[in-house]
C-alpha cells in the first residue's frame, strides 16, 4: 500500500509539474502566442534533456563495471566522459540560442508568434542547469 501511494504521488506530481505552466501562462499572459512560445521553449528544453539522457546512457556500462570493480578512478573518468558528452550538445544549443535565437524561433513558430529577447537567456540557464552527468 505504501508503494502504491508513493507511486501515485509521484505520478500526480509529475503530471502537475508538466501541466502547471500551461495553466499559469494563459492566466498571466493570455491565450495564443504565449502558449506557442511556451511550447517552443519547452520543446527545445526537452530535446536537450533527451540528448543528455542518451549521452549518459552511453556511460552507464562503464560506470557499472568500474563500480563493480571498485575502481574509483575509472568511475570518475567515466562520469567525466558522460559530463563531457552532455556539455557538447549543451554548448551547441546555448550558442544557437545566443547567436541565432531570432532565426530559430522564426523557423519554429513562423509568423504565429514573436519570442521576446528575454526568453533566450532564461532558456540558456534552463538548458545548462539541466545538464546531467
Amino acid at each position: 500500500m505504501k508503494s502504491i501511494r508513493r507511486s501515485g504521488t509521484f505520478a500526480l506530481s509529475d503530471i502537475f509539474i508538466y501541466t502547471f505552466p500551461y495553466y499559469v501562462v494563459p492566466w498571466a499572459f493570455g491565450l495564443g502566442a504565449p502558449i506557442m512560445i511556451l511550447e517552443a521553449t519547452f520543446r527545445i528544453f526537452r530535446g536537450a534533456s533527451v540528448i543528455y539522457t542518451a549521452a549518459c546512457d552511453l556511460a552507464i556500462p562503464g560506470q557499472t563495471r568500474a563500480l563493480a570493480a571498485r575502481d574509483a578512478s575509472r568511475l570518475i573518468r567515466t562520469t567525466l566522459l558522460a559530463a563531457a558528452l552532455c556539455c557538447v550538445p549543451a554548448a551547441f544549443v546555448c550558442l544557437l540560442l545566443m547567436f541565432g535565437s531570432k532565426q530559430l524561433f522564426a523557423f519554429l513558430l513562423g509568423a504565429a508568434a514573436t519570442v521576446p529577447p528575454a526568453v533566450s537567456p532564461i532558456l540558456i540557464v534552463m538548458v545548462l542547469a539541466n545538464t546531467k552527468p
